[in-house]
């Protein structure tokens, strides 16, 4: 996949769109899935087109052409900058989840990490936990991954209990956010820049060898 593709992916949310699409067929399971796909679309278009979704409303639930097409709310995301504005001017408002398996070549200050499948063990505690937070951003090496998954599992429970709790995921990542903030110790601890080379290195060699066989 060229870096134009990637990027491409990115403006567009694709991967978001794809999982979210994907979840809600496997919990909805519908007799016909393509007519499911084709009324999800068109009910995600009118629903951003009114404004809706974002962060803060509920599920919404309707049934078209005799198909029940469920459309959560999706996630706000927050680029490194204005989440590094954030952090810096917020104080204890602003919280990042960090919900990699490990927290291998540092993290973003003062995150609090909690691997996913821990994290999805107990949402609602950590909704209790986490009230008083004006905003909470999960994060995740790369984005979407991890960081979606949990993002989406907390939303509905937080908006159920009545807080008023804006959620995020990192666009681009820790991966952005390394190379943007990895060497700001304000903002940034225990980075270690050789690992995310390496790791950069390691993903442009998969990418390149991808290429070659197609």
């Amino acid at each position: 996949m060229s870096d134009d593709d990637k990027e491409y992916l990115r403006k567009h949310n694709i991967h978001r769109l794809l999982d979210t699409l994907a979840r809600d067929i496997i919990s909805s399971r519908p007799d016909n899935p393509q007519q499911y796909v084709v009324e999800w679309l068109k009910q995600k278009e009118e629903q951003e087109e009114s404004g809706g979704g974002g962060g803060g409303g509920a599920v919404e639930d309707r049934k078209k052409n005799g198909i029940q097409v469920t459309i959560p709310d999706t996630p706000l995301q927050i680029g490194p900058r204005q989440l590094a504005e954030l952090l810096l001017k917020s104080g204890g408002a602003t919280l990042v989840v960090d919900v990699r398996e490990r927290q291998a070549g540092g993290s973003v200050k003062g995150s609090e990490w909690m691997p996913l499948q821990d994290f999805l063990k107990d949402v609602p505690s950590r909704a209790s936990a986490w009230a008083h937070r004006s905003f909470i951003v999960f994060v995740s090496a790369e984005s979407p991954d991890q960081d979606q998954i949990a993002a989406t599992a907390y939303l509905p429970v937080t908006n159920e209990a009545g807080n008023d709790t804006e959620v995020y995921t990192l666009i681009g990542g820790l991966r952005q956010w390394m190379a943007e903030y990895g060497s700001d110790e304000a903002l940034t601890e225990g980075y270690d820049s050789d690992l995310w080379k390496r790791d950069a290195a390691n993903e442009d060699h998969l990418q390149n060898a991808s290429g070659e066989r197609n």
